[in-house]
């Protein structure tokens, strides 16, 4: 399994939203718990543009 997707949403998160890379990743990773999706699905959905990427919906 690849990560690659995983990183590039990171960076995407962290560069919108303006916060450092791993309190991008904490709000990654959070947003898949509670949605209850794996972490890489949720990372491709970012990359890909199908999810919003503003601070209500990410933190």
């Amino acid at each position: 399994m690849s990560y690659h997707e995983v990183h590039l949403a990171t960076g995407m998160l962290a560069a919108h939203l303006d916060v450092e890379l791993d309190e991008a990743f904490t709000r990654l990773r959070a947003r898949a718990y509670a949605e209850e999706r794996p972490l890489l699905a949720l990372a491709r959905d970012v990359v890909a543009r199908r999810v919003p990427l503003d601070d209500e919906e990410l933190g």
